[in-house]
């Protein structure tokens, strides 16, 4: 195609971070399987019939984190954040879910 028909596209920008793309095929990879290893993650989690630990964020030394807890607890939403640990063919999986929830 010519210039001339990329010069006249409108073209949306997109707002895209890092970890939403992969830049190379490596990373295409890499992402692929961490996004398998946290769906096995889940998947366990969810069909665990135990009670997972609660992630207490009062504990936490990153001021960032507790700053945008605040702001969310300021708007009537509560953080429940919930750590998950396996070790599957010997590597240690480590899942942390958030969830939000609406205070009554």
């Amino acid at each position: 195609m010519s210039d001339r028909f990329f010069r006249k596209q409108h073209y949306h920008k997109v707002h895209l971070e890092l970890r939403d793309y992969a830049v190379v095929l490596e990373d295409a990879i890499l992402h692929g399987l961490l996004e398998a290893v946290e769906r096995d993650a889940w998947i366990i989690g969810q069909s665990n019939p135990f009670v997972l630990p609660i992630v207490d964020y009062e504990t936490s030394k990153n001021y960032k984190i507790k700053d945008i807890i605040s702001k969310i607890k300021e708007q009537g939403y509560d953080i429940i954040t919930r750590e998950f640990q396996y070790i599957e063919r010997g590597l240690l999986i480590r899942m942390i879910t958030p969830g939000m929830l609406i205070q009554d």
